[in-house]
């Protein structure tokens, strides 16, 4: 009991954490999860406002409550493959992406390594989205002349037709 009394910091990181690892590995729609918050903040003031020594333990529980959803949120507003407008949401439907360059071009022993941006799913119909992938290019005189900003149409290659 002693620890928990002298290690507030704790206290207040144990839910953080668990409320990043639950994000990680549930990865529950967060828009709900962006409306508990509000109501659990909301709670938090009306028992604070009328607090005494008696609700001292319910306004712990929303407390821990609150920052373990402040971080499930921060860890769904960090990772962008678990935005609704990431591109792998489209990898069954589109069939070309629109991307861009955004970093400059490494060479490898048998490639170029580089970082780009997908702009937009392109296919029967055609989705914004978002999303960084790191890119292996085959040794040759058009990869070797991309630079930061351009802007390509690539092939989807994980592109599966079901029956």
């Amino acid at each position: 009991m002693k620890f928990w009394l002298n290690n507030p910091g704790v206290r207040i990181l144990f839910p953080f954490i668990m409320g990043i690892i639950t994000a990680a590995v549930l990865q529950i729609n967060h828009y709900l999860i962006a409306i508990s918050c509000v109501i659990f903040i909301l709670l938090f003031f009306i028992f604070f406002w009328f607090s005494s020594f008696h609700n001292r333990k319910r306004i712990g529980v929303l407390v821990s409550a609150t920052i373990f959803i402040i971080g499930y949120q921060y860890t769904i507003t960090r990772t962008q493959k678990l935005w609704d407008n990431h591109f792998s949401h489209t990898l069954q439907t589109s069939e070309y992406y629109h991307v861009t360059v955004i970093d400059r071009l490494i060479e490898k022993e048998n490639s170029y390594k580089t970082i780009i941006q997908i702009n937009r799913a392109l296919g029967k119909n055609e989705t914004n989205c978002t999303g960084k992938v790191l890119v292996y290019l085959k040794k040759s005189e058009k990869a070797k002349q991309l630079v930061y900003g351009d802007e390509l149409i690539i092939k989807n290659n994980r592109l599966r037709h079901e029956l």
